[in-house]
């Protein structure tokens, strides 16, 4: 799980495979980053243990535990764990969590978010213009109180675009902070 863009340090076994076009990260554009690894440990005490240390390991580099679901009998078993780790983590918690046994595979998915948030701010720059317009309207004092009631209504709705607008780009800052590591622990 390496590109240089976004993992400027890497171990040269996580150079390979899929992972090894992931990038734009670090050019400051937003995106989603979904990671899914499978790690094979010896047996089912080992299963419990590593299970424990990933979720430790999630918590220790700022990240949380969105689930877990543990299921061993006897020798065998399977441990599937969801983490959100926060971006700037997630080449230690790949590096991590491939240490609690052999990594037997690996995937990344990334989604730009950034044209979203892009498109949203030019559109909510011109709510902001047709705002200022009908402010200025109301401050002329020609206004009809009918057209002066229209004003202040589509002001509000104008407003109200707005916030919505501004929510949609903070939920999707907020997804770009952290990224998705569906982790598979496996004997």
């Amino acid at each position: 799980l390496c590109a240089e863009e976004l993992f400027p340090v890497c171990s040269p076994a996580l150079l390979q495979g899929p992972f090894s076009d992931v990038g734009e990260s670090t050019t400051g554009r937003a995106t989603d980053l979904s990671l899914q690894m499978e790690v094979r440990v010896p047996d089912a005490d080992e299963l419990s243990a590593a299970a424990g240390e990933a979720m430790a390991i999630t918590r220790e580099l700022g990240g949380w535990v969105a689930a877990s679901d543990i299921d061993a009998k006897g020798n065998e078993g399977t441990a599937e764990l969801a983490l959100r780790v926060p971006v700037g983590r997630v080449e230690d918690a790949v590096v991590r969590l491939g240490e609690l046994g052999t990594v037997t595979g690996q995937r990344v998915a990334t989604v730009d978010l950034q044209a979203g948030i892009d498109r949203r701010d030019h559109r909510i720059e011109r709510i902001n213009r047709a705002i200022r317009v009908e402010e200025l309207r109301l401050e002329s004092g020609t206004l009809t109180p009918a057209q002066e009631l229209e004003a202040r209504l589509r002001i509000e709705r104008l407003r109200n675009q707005a916030a919505d607008l501004r929510r949609a780009n903070l939920a999707d800052r907020r997804g770009a902070a952290t990224s998705e590591l569906a982790l598979t622990l496996h004997t």
